[in-house]
Formats: structure tokens, C-alpha cells, sequence
């Protein structure tokens, strides 16, 4: 019994490493996402904006862009990013002209969202980027069966879930 919990630990440890690896990897993985915007970008405005941009604002700023018009409420649930963020960072996107903002006009207090052209420009852009990243996902994705794909979904449903810091 002491060699099987010996064996558990040692697995469950490599585990662990690996998936602080997987982070610091995705954490590169983010740094390499805005160098590659920045070299597939023509537009010189654009990367001057670019460099300026944090991971929250490329995902609000995705989010804008797939579901415009949408109010800030919709983009905290699609994002999992709190209203308050998010309405911080919708003020970064507005100072930057990468988003306009109206009132709907059976409701003045509810503001929504659209791109502005140069908005629109990095949505396409960074959509590109995400594009070639899903690709390569699916592919290492694709190597595995059904059921070791059901684990994995189990595990990072479990994981997630008991992760959470409240």
C-alpha cells in the first residue's frame, strides 16, 4: 500500500510540474502572441497601440468584436472578467479610439459597444494570430482517443473548479 501512495505522490507531482511548465510556457506563449500582432501588423498606429495593450483589453476587445453591439454586463460574462475590470479597461479602449461607445435609445444608462475602424483592424488581426493557435491545439488534441480527451476534460473541469480563489 505505501509503494502504491508512494507512486500516486511521485505522479501526482510530475503533474504538478508539468502544469506549472504548461503556465509559464502559456505566459511566453502571451509575449510571442503580442511580438507576432506586432510583426504581421502594416499599420504603424496600430502598433503603437499594440504595445500598449494588456491580455484583459486584446479579450474585451475580442469580445466587442464578435458580439457588437454589447453592453459591458455581456462582456464581463462572455470574458469571465469582472464588471469593474472591465469597465476600467473599456475606458483604455475608448481613450485609444479602438472601440465608440452610444446609449440605446429606449435606455440612456445602458452604454454599448462597437469597434472603430482601427478596433476592427486589430480584431481581424488578433483574431489571425488565435486562429493559427487553435489549429495547432486541435492538432496535439487530435492525437488522443475519446475517453483520454474526456479525462482531460474532467481533470481541467476539477481543476478549475477547485482552484478558485474567492
Amino acid at each position: 500500500m505505501a509503494s502504491k501512495n508512494k507512486n500516486t505522490d511521485i505522479l501526482i507531482e510530475e503533474i504538478r510540474q508539468l502544469f506549472l511548465n504548461a503556465a509559464n510556457k502559456r505566459t511566453l506563449q502571451i509575449n510571442s502572441e503580442k511580438q507576432n500582432l506586432l510583426d504581421n501588423c502594416e499599420n504603424e498606429e496600430l502598433k503603437v497601440v499594440i504595445q500598449n495593450l494588456t491580455v484583459i483589453v486584446f479579450h474585451i476587445l475580442d469580445a466587442i468584436g464578435q458580439q457588437e453591439p454589447i453592453n459591458s454586463i455581456n462582456i464581463s460574462k462572455l470574458t469571465a472578467i469582472p464588471k469593474g475590470t472591465v469597465s476600467k479597461n473599456i475606458s483604455k479602449l475608448l481613450a485609444m479610439d479602438l472601440i465608440t461607445k452610444s446609449q440605446l435609445p429606449n435606455n440612456k444608462k445602458e452604454s454599448i459597444f462597437h469597434l472603430t475602424a482601427l478596433g476592427r483592424a486589430l480584431f481581424e488581426l488578433h483574431k489571425e494570430t488565435h486562429q493559427q493557435l487553435e489549429e495547432k491545439v486541435s492538432a496535439l488534441l487530435s492525437k488522443y482517443t475519446q475517453a483520454e480527451l474526456q479525462l482531460v476534460i474532467r481533470f481541467l473541469a476539477d481543476y478549475t473548479k477547485g482552484t478558485e480563489i474567492e
